[in-house]
């Protein structure tokens, strides 16, 4: 009888052993769903990065604001549409010191793909700018800027967070 209890309390401890799971937890370096990395260059020194004025973002229908960080800002893509209207608002002194604001909107339109990460990060989202739509994304509705003087895309494929997506001079 006592090698019977011996049996199952060593039957009992191997299966909490092998039962047992290891801990899943995902590293903060592990990529997730990126947003669109913009960066801002002067217009008239193209090579030169740009953070002049205030720069606050603010997607339509949103009142969340982002603010721009040094010469660039990060904005998130929808993942419940395949667009998102993002307004620009750069707010610059005149020469009397008074506040100018203007704003600029620029619609994406994009393909959504999901991919699994791993068990303990689940999945991530990659964004493809559509090549179909004129001009994606599309400055205001007339394309013309009211402070953005042109854009350059540098990628139409979102995959991370580091790299450059889009150029806007001013």
């Amino acid at each position: 009888m006592k090698k019977l209890g011996f049996y199952t309390g060593l039957l009992f401890l191997l299966l909490a052993v092998v039962g047992c799971e290891k801990d899943d937890i995902c590293p903060e370096t592990t990529p997730t769903t990126p947003s669109v990395l913009i960066k801002f260059f002067d217009r008239l020194e193209p090579l030169s990065p740009n953070s002049n004025g205030v720069l606050v973002a603010y997607e339509v229908g949103n009142e969340k604001m982002i603010t721009r960080s040094g010469s660039e800002i990060k904005l998130p893509l929808r993942l419940d549409s395949n667009e998102t209207k993002w307004v620009l608002q750069l707010t610059t002194k005149d020469e009397a010191g008074i506040d100018v604001v203007r704003r600029d909107t620029l619609s994406f339109k994009y393909e959504i793909e999901t991919i699994y990460v791993s068990k303990a990060c689940g999945y991530k989202n990659i964004f493809t700018l559509s090549t179909s739509a004129e001009n994606n994304p599309k400055l205001n509705d007339n394309g013309i800027g009211e402070w953005i003087n042109r854009y350059e895309i540098m990628t139409t494929n979102i995959t991370t967070e580091t790299d450059e997506h889009i150029k806007i001079y001013y």
